[in-house]
């Protein structure tokens, strides 16, 4: 049986001067190394969900439950 997981990632940056609200995750990875902000902290957290959870979150953001080898009642489907 799979398992499938929502993880939950919570960063704090501090910055200067203006906020980082558009930045991709490169972006963010590069500034706290390389450019002139500072990581205060991160944190993981995971949730365990069922299939069909799984199959409606996918969907949620644009994604096809095909992408775990899921059908929409978030059943195993070997077609997929």
């Amino acid at each position: 049986m799979n398992k499938y997981y929502i993880n939950t990632f919570t960063i704090k940056i501090l910055s200067e001067d203006e906020p980082l609200h558009d930045l991709y995750l490169e972006d963010m990875n590069y500034e706290v190394t390389e450019g002139h902000h500072v990581l205060h902290s991160m944190d993981c957290k995971a949730q365990r969900v069922d299939g069909k959870k799984m199959a409606d979150l996918l969907y949620d953001c644009g994604s096809d439950p095909g992408f775990f080898q899921l059908n929409d009642k978030g059943e195993i489907d070997e077609n997929a």
